[in-house]
């Protein structure tokens, strides 16, 4: 929950969004979320001071990324500008590997409706995920 939110300030899109995309991001390279709290109001408090670790195992474009999403001040945030062109977020997009879809990804499909498989199950190609 962005500090605004837990200030009471109401949702204002994208700003709100972005701050949840840095404490997921947070959470896919640590394991961890970057606050906690014993109690929802612990939680609240800290998510409202803003101050986090962030892991020595994480690499220092991944903190630039974490720092410019989890920031107090939604204005002073990162916008998805600014993440796309960084070099960090390009690297990691470069090293998704996708499948297309191809004809025998349709021979599979049709395999699956012979088998008695739900007919609107379809085939998802296989995405290969890097650990960053």
């Amino acid at each position: 929950m962005p500090p605004e939110i837990a200030w009471k300030r109401g949702y204002k899109g994208g700003n709100a969004d972005l701050w949840s995309l840095g404490v997921l991001l947070y959470k896919m390279l640590s394991g961890e979320f970057p606050f906690k709290g014993r109690t929802e109001k612990d939680l609240f408090e800290d998510i409202q001071k803003g101050i986090f670790e962030i892991p020595e195992f994480i690499t220092e474009g991944a903190k630039n990324i974490l720092l410019g999403l989890i920031t107090l001040i939604p204005e002073k945030r990162m916008n998805c500008k600014e993440l796309m062109d960084l070099d960090w977020f390009n690297e990691v997009k470069s090293q998704f590997i996708i499948e297309p879809l191809t004809e025998s990804s349709n021979n599979i499909k049709e395999e699956k409706k012979d088998n008695n498989l739900n007919s609107s199950s379809s085939y998802l190609p296989s995405i290969n995920i890097p650990i960053v």
